[in-house]
């Protein structure tokens, strides 16, 4: 299964109005309505940095926003005993501040020859952002709902596990995309919604179900010991419950190290092999190389330990 990843709206489009902004208050909301536009005012000693400073003012519109709609989410979702979403407030404010805004449109410049300084509005509209956050939104809901409908077809309930969980993971970017989604447009979104809080129920689903599977680890090869301690681990903190004795599931790890002699130069190629009820789940190879056996034995140890983790995480989470 995927970790989460960050994403990124649209490339920023520096487009220039012929509106220019005089500085004032009154000046912002008559030109860029609310309901309309989301709009932020930037200072700088050059046009430049003023500009860099409204698209930030931009940028701290929807972390703010985002972070309050998350944490009022999170209250609503403790209270039912969902799940506990705190971490979530800073992955997705950090996201939101750092990926380009969407089509950001400025002002003319205003100069303030007293202090030496100019002012620029930038601004972005509601209807345009709305458009294409929710073409976005409606890509990835339509994926999470063919997912979870492959995973439900699924008959052995460990396989149907690991597609649930997948198709949660994926959604990373469904829930920051529905609350920048809000900061446009509080009243839209409700279907949405719904997916989200769908996506909840299936992550406490997920997480029951993995705590009452029981998983039995079986390592041969080279660096047995190492590869079946690490394993354990990895299933552990993926909320597996990892026992030594009778279990529903044995995950079976093997780790062959192949050398070869070529003059001064070592080689070996280091193979780690997942199996899952007597069938392959995945298997990865690399080749390495060292002017010593106890390098190329370290090598080999830690290479076969990375195969297993960029494995376990891809398929197992």
């Amino acid at each position: 299964m995927r970790g989460m990843r960050e994403f990124c709206l649209i490339a920023v489009a520096a487009v220039c109005s012929t509106i220019c902004f005089a500085g004032g208050l009154t000046d912002l909301r008559k030109n860029f309505p609310e309901e309309k536009f989301i709009a932020a005012v930037g200072e700088g000693m050059t046009k430049d940095a003023a500009r860099k400073s409204a698209l930030a003012e931009l940028a701290a519109y929807f972390s703010q926003t985002v972070a309050g709609g998350v944490t009022a989410k999170s209250v609503m979702q403790n209270g039912n005993g969902v799940f506990s979403a705190q971490e979530r407030i800073e992955r997705i404010v950090e996201t939101s501040s750092s990926a380009s805004l969407f089509s950001v449109r400025y002002t003319g410049f205003s100069y303030d020859r007293r202090g030496k300084s100019y002012s620029v509005c930038a601004y972005i509209s509601r209807d345009e952002a709305w458009l294409v956050l929710s073409r976005r939104l409606d890509l990835l809901q339509g994926a999470f709902t063919a997912s979870v409908a492959a995973a439900e077809r699924e008959r052995d309930p460990l396989r149907r596990l690991f597609l649930l969980g997948s198709a949660v993971d994926d959604m990373a970017d469904f829930e920051g995309l529905y609350f920048m989604a809000l900061a446009v447009f509080p009243g839209r979104g409700g279907e949405y919604g719904r997916t989200l809080e769908r996506k909840a129920v299936l992550e406490k689903e997920v997480r029951s179900a993995k705590s009452g599977m029981k998983i039995r680890v079986l390592a041969s090869g080279d660096f047995a010991a190492d590869t079946r301690a690490r394993l354990e681990g990895i299933l552990s903190g993926a909320g597996f419950s990892v026992v030594r004795g009778a279990a529903q599931y044995d995950f079976s790890a093997v780790t062959n190290v192949m050398r070869q002699n070529h003059g001064e130069i070592l080689y070996a190629q280091a193979e780690v092999t997942l199996t899952l009820g007597g069938a392959t789940l995945c298997a990865m190879t690399d080749r390495l190389s060292a002017y010593n056996e106890q390098t190329l034995e370290r090598l080999c140890r830690a290479e076969a330990v990375r195969i297993l983790e960029s494995l376990a995480q891809e398929h197992l989470r």
